[in-house]
C-alpha cells in the first residue's frame, strides 16, 4: 500500500482493562482521499495483518479508561480515528471498530452505563448505531444516539468532521449534542427519560454528584519570603549612596539591582592588591572580590540597572583604551625607528666584512711583502669589523620585544585557558560579566570543560596562584588567581539550578558563593524624565579611579610579610567586636538552628562576606573623605547590615526550591488543565508518568493535597469496604469549572503531508510542540503485544531501533519499533529498582515509551544510571 501512495496517518493501539498490549489497527490514507485500516498483530517475529481469536469477543478500545471510570458516561464512536478526536476534547469514548463489528464485540463494560452512540452520517453508520442500541439494551444500559441529522454533516461524514469544523468546542458542548432518545428494554419510559435527564457532565459522573459542591478553583501560588526595601543609607556611603537612588529612581528599577551591582564591580577593581585580616593575631586573610546576580524576571530591568552600575567601570575601560592605544602608537613609532638604525648598524656591518674580506685577498697576492706589514693591515680591517660588530650588538640590547599591555578590568565571555593569560597579564584580578549567569554556569558542564568549574572555584579565594601546562600554550604562572563574576538570572532558570544544587553529587559550593544574590520585589513602573544628579555621578566616578591605582600602604594597610601576601588591613577595636560577635551569632545561633542544608550552606560563606564587604566600603570611605587607617566601625556596621540584608534575598532565592509542595501543584495544575489525566485518577496514575516535580510518592501527595485545598480536586475513597470491593484507594476528580480534562488516547499520529512536510510521531497525551520528527520511512512505533513485565533477548544494541515487519497481500514491509526488548528489559529493571512492581503501573510505562520517545529517554537514561551505580536514583 505504501508503493500505490497511501501514507500512514495513525496506528492505534487495543490493549485490556490493564493496558496491557493486545493488538493495533493500522490506518493509511492516499492523497486521494481513499483509506485502508487493518488490524495487526504478531505472530512469531513478524506482524501480519489480521485480529486476534478473542474467546469473549474482541475487547473495546480505549478499554483501560473504561476501567479506569466505571461510573462514568460514555460515547461509543464508529471507529479509532473519530473515538481519539473526542478523546482530546475531554470526553470518556470508545468503538468496537468498523460498522459491521458490533456482533463480534465484547460490550460487558459498557453495561449498566450511561452511554451515547455517534455513528457516521451514511447508511452503514445507521446499522451501526441501531445494532449497537439493541445489543446495549441487553446489558441494562441507558442510551441516547445522536442526532446526526441535525449536524450538519456532508455524507460520510464523522465525529472528526464535526470536530474539525468546531475547533473549540468542549466535552461539554459535546455532551450537550441533541439526541434520540432510547428506552431501556427493563424499565418504563419514565424511568428511563428519568435516568436520562440525570446524564449532564456535572451532575452523572462521581467527580459532580458524588462530590460536595464545586468552588471556583484557585491560583496556586505561593508568596514569595520577604525583603525588606532598600536601605541606602544603612548600607552604603553617602555618595554611593545617592548615586544608586538616583540612578534608580529615574529608570525607574529596584535600587538593589544597581548597589549589589556596584559593590561587586568596586570589589573586582580592589582585587588582590590588599586584603582583610579579620583577626587580630591570625594570618587568615581575606581578598574582597565576590560574585553577585540580579534575579527577576525578563521585565524586572535586570540589563538596564547592571549597565547603570557598571557606567564608571565601562568610562575607566574607555581611558585605559585610550591610553593603550597611545602606548601602541609611541611603540610603534620607536619600534620603526629601532628597525631602521638597526638596517643602518647591519649595513655598516656587512660594510666592514666585505673591506676585510678584500684587504686580506690583496694580502696574500703580495707574498714578496714583509710579515709585518701584513699583519698590521690585517688587524686594522679585524678592528673596523668587531667595532661594527659590538655596535650592532649594543644596540640590539635595547630592544623592546614586548608591546604596551592593556589594562582589563572585565570579561564578558572567555575560556578559562584565555582568562589565565589576562590574569597572568592582570594580577589584581578581572570581573567576568553575564547578562544572563545560566549561561555562564552551563558552560562549565558542557564536554570538553571539566576543569572550568574547579577553576572558578579556585579563582573565587582570589589569594593563590595557579599554575597550567599545555602543550599548546605552554606553561602559564598566574599570580593570584582571582575572578569575580556578575550577570543576571531568571527565577525559572535558577530553579532549575537549585535542582541539581540541592543534590548531594552536584553540590559543589559553586552557587553558594554568589553571596551578593539580589531578588527584590517587582518595582512599580511609572514615567520619570529628568536629568542626572551630576555631583553624585561625578563623586561616583572618582572614586573608581581612585580605587584603579591606589596604594594600600598610604591608606592606612600593613605591608604584606612572610605570613600574609598581600598589604592588608583590620578592623580597629570597635569593629572588631562587631565582627566577633556577629561571627558567634552565625556559627552558634544561626547555623545551628538553620533547618535547610542548602541555607546554612550559604550562610557559612558570610566568614568571606563581612570582612570583604567592610574593606569594599571602608576604601570607598578613604577615596571619598581622605581617611585613612584600619577599618572602622560605621564599615562594619554596613558589612553587618548587609549580611542581614542579604540573608533575606538568599532566603528568597532558595524559597524557589523549599517550596513546601509549590512546584508539584503548580506542576499537576498544568497537566490536570492540559487533560493529561482522566476524571477519577489515583496518586498512582501521576506518579507512573514520572512528569517533572512528580516523581516521587511524597511529591505526588504533596501536590494533590495543595490542590485539593484550592478546590481544583476533591478525593473520594474507593473499595476497601469488604469482599469484592477491591483494594482500597483514593480517586480524584476534577472541577469542572478548570474546564473539561482531556484524555487524548492511545495513538500514534503522523501529520498529515498536505499540512506539513515533515512526518511527526505524535502520542495521544502530547502536545503537538513535543512531537517527534521522523522520516516517512519511521511512521509507526510498534511494541510486541503480552505482558508488560515479559522481556526478550535482542540481537540489538541499547538504544538502537529494532525493525520488525508485518505482510500484507504476502508483501514483507518493514515498520520501525522504538522499544527493543532489551530496552524494555532495562525499564523493567529500573522500575522493580524504585519500587514500582504493580503489573498495570508497569504496563503503563512500557506502553508510554513505545509511543513517546521523550519518556522512552527519560527512563533509559535513568535505568542506565541505577544498573552502572553512577547516581542515586530519586
Amino acid at each position: 500500500m505504501l508503493a500505490e501512495g497511501y501514507l500512514p496517518q495513525a496506528l492505534h493501539m487495543y490493549t485490556d482493562q490493564d493496558g496491557n498490549v493486545l493488538h493495533w489497527v493500522i490506518r493509511l490514507k492516499h492523497p486521494n482521499g481513499a483509506k485502508w485500516i487493518r488490524p495487526m498483530k504478531l505472530q512469531g517475529e513478524e506482524y501480519i495483518l489480521g485480529e486476534p481469536d478473542y474467546s469473549r469477543g474482541k475487547p473495546l478500545y480505549n478499554l483501560r479508561d473504561l476501567a479506569k471510570r466505571p461510573l462514568d458516561p460514555a460515547i461509543v464512536a464508529e471507529g479509532e480515528w473519530c473515538v481519539d478526536a473526542l478523546s482530546k476534547r475531554g470526553v470518556l469514548a470508545t468503538t468496537t471498530g468498523s460498522a459491521d463489528s458490533v456482533q463480534k464485540a465484547d460490550l460487558r463494560p459498557l453495561a449498566g452505563r450511561p452511554v451515547k452512540i455517534w455513528a457516521d452520517n451514511d447508511e452503514a453508520g445507521q446499522r451501526y448505531a441501531i445494532a449497537m442500541a439493541d445489543a446495549l439494551r441487553q446489558l441494562d444500559s441507558v442510551v441516547q444516539l445522536v442526532d446526526v441529522a441535525l449536524l450538519g454533516l456532508p455524507i460520510k461524514g464523522d465525529a472528526v468532521d464535526w470536530l474539525t469544523a468546531h475547533p473549540i468546542a468542549t466535552g461539554a458542548d459535546i455532551h450537550q449534542l441533541l439526541t434520540i432518545e432510547q428506552h431501556r428494554a427493563s424499565g418504563s419510559a419514565s424511568e428511563t427519560a428519568k435516568k436520562q435527564a440525570t446524564w449532564t457532565p456535572d451532575s452523572s459522573s462521581p467527580d459532580s454528584s458524588n462530590c460536595c459542591k464545586w468552588d471556583d478553583p484557585k491560583p496556586i501560588q505561593a508568596p514569595l519570603p520577604p525583603v525588606s526595601p532598600f536601605d541606602a543609607q544603612a548600607l552604603l556611603p553617602g555618595p554611593l549612596g545617592n548615586w544608586v537612588q538616583d540612578e534608580a529612581a529615574r529608570m525607574p528599577c529596584p535600587a538593589d539591582f544597581i548597589a549589589g551591582a556596584a559593590i561587586v564591580a568596586q570589589g573586582s577593581l580592589i582585587g588582590a592588591r590588599c586584603a582583610i585580616k579579620p583577626k587580630t593575631k591570625d594570618s587568615w586573610c581575606i581578598v574582597p572580590n565576590v560574585w553577585g546576580g540580579c534575579v527577576g524576571l525578563p521585565s524586572a530591568k535586570k540589563t538596564p540597572a547592571l549597565n547603570a552600575a557598571l557606567k564608571p567601570l565601562d568610562l575607566l575601560i574607555a581611558n585605559a583604551m585610550r591610553a593603550h592605544q597611545a602606548r601602541m602608537d609611541e611603540f610603534e613609532t620607536d619600534k620603526a625607528v629601532f628597525e631602521a638604525q638597526g638596517e643602518v648598524l647591519e649595513e655598516l656591518l656587512k660594510t666592514a666584512a666585505r673591506e676585510a674580506i678584500k684587504k686580506s685577498l690583496a694580502d696574500g697576492k703580495k707574498a714578496e711583502a714583509e710579515d709585518s706589514e701584513i699583519a698590521q693591515t690585517q688587524d686594522s680591517g679585524k678592528k673596523k669589523l668587531d667595532d661594527a660588530a659590538e655596535k650592532l650588538k649594543d644596540h640590539r640590547k635595547k630592544i623592546k620585544t614586548q608591546a604596551p599591555l592593556l589594562r582589563r578590568y572585565k570579561t564578558n565571555d572567555t575560556t578559562i585557558e584565555k582568562l589565565g593569560e589576562m590574569l597572568r597579564e592582570n594580577p589584581a584580578g578581572l570581573l567576568v560579566v553575564r547578562d544572563e549567569l545560566v549561561g555562564l554556569l552551563a558552560s562549565w558542564d558542557r564536554s570538553g570543560h571539566e576543569g572550568d568549574r574547579a577553576f572558578y572555584l579556585e579563582a573565587w579565594n582570589g589569594d593563590s596562584s595557579f599554575d597550567t601546562d599545555r602543550i599548546g600554550r605552554g606553561s602559564i604562572h598566574i599570580p593570584n588567581l582571582c575572578v569575580s563574576i556578575l550577570g543576571g538570572i531568571q527565577p525559572d532558570k535558577l530553579t532549575r539550578y537549585l535542582e541539581q544544587a540541592v543534590d548531594s553529587l552536584a553540590n559543589d559550593g559553586m552557587l553558594q558563593r554568589f553571596q551578593i544574590l539580589v531578588y527584590p520585589d517587582p518595582q512599580i513602573w511609572e514615567w520619570r524624565d529628568r536629568a542626572p544628579n551630576k555631583d553624585a555621578r561625578d563623586s561616583v566616578l572618582a572614586i573608581f579611579e581612585a580605587l584603579v591605582d591606589f596604594d594600600p600602604l598610604d591608606f592606612g594597610a600593613e605591608p604584606a610579610d612572610d605570613s600574609v601576601k598581600f598589604p592588608h588591613f583590620c578592623f580597629d577595636t570597635e569593629a572588631q567586636q562587631i565582627f566577633i560577635q556577629f561571627s558567634n551569632d552565625l556559627h552558634r545561633v544561626k547555623l545551628p538552628n538553620e533547618d535547610q542544608p542548602i541555607i546554612a550552606q550559604h550562610l557559612a560563606k558570610f566568614d568571606k562576606l563581612f570582612p570583604a564587604i567592610a574593606l569594599i566600603l571602608h576604601l570607598v570611605d578613604c577615596t571619598a573623605t581622605g581617611n585613612s587607617g584600619p577599618v572602622t566601625a560605621d564599615s562594619a556596621r554596613r558589612a553587618e547590615a548587609w549580611c542581614k540584608y542579604l540573608e533575606a534575598h538568599a532566603r528568597r532565592c532558595y524559597g524557589l526550591l523549599i517550596d513546601d509542595g509549590l512546584r508539584s501543584a503548580q506542576a499537576l495544575a498544568e497537566k490536570v488543565r492540559a487533560g493529561k489525566l482522566a476524571n477519577g485518577f489515583t496518586a498512582r496514575d501521576v506518579r507512573r508518568n514520572q512528569w517533572r516535580y512528580l516523581t516521587r510518592e511524597e511529591t505526588v501527595q504533596a501536590a494533590l493535597e495543595w490542590l485539593e485545598d484550592e478546590c481544583w480536586l476533591q478525593s473520594r475513597e474507593i473499595g476497601g469496604m469488604g469482599p469484592g470491593s477491591g483494594r482500597h484507594s483514593w480517586r480524584y476528580y476534577i472541577n469542572p469549572k478548570i474546564g473539561d480534562s482531556k484524555n487524548a488516547g492511545s495513538v500514534v499520529q503522523i501529520d498529515s503531508p498536505e499540512r506539513d512536510n515533515r512526518k511527526s510521531l505524535k502520542t495521544g497525551n502530547q502536545d503537538t510542540a513535543n512531537t517527534d520528527d521522523r522520516s516517512l520511512t519511521a511512521v509507526t512505533a510498534v511494541p510486541k503485544p503480552g505482558k508488560s513485565g515479559d522481556s526478550q533477548s535482542s540481537n540489538g544494541s541499547n538504544g538502537s531501533t529494532q525493525s520488525g515487519s508485518f505482510r500484507e497481500n504476502g508483501t514483507k514491509t518493514d515498520v520501525m519499533v522504538l522499544l527493543t526488548p532489551s530496552e524494555e528489559a532495562q525499564i523493567v529493571e529500573f522500575l522493580e529498582y524504585i519500587g514500582e512492581t504493580d503489573p498495570p503501573g508497569v504496563a503503563d510505562v512500557l506502553k508510554q515509551c513505545r509511543i513517546d520517545v521523550e519518556k522512552r529517554q527519560y527512563y533509559l537514561g535513568q535505568a542506565a544510571k541505577a544498573l552502572d551505580g553512577k547516581a542515586s536514583i530519586k
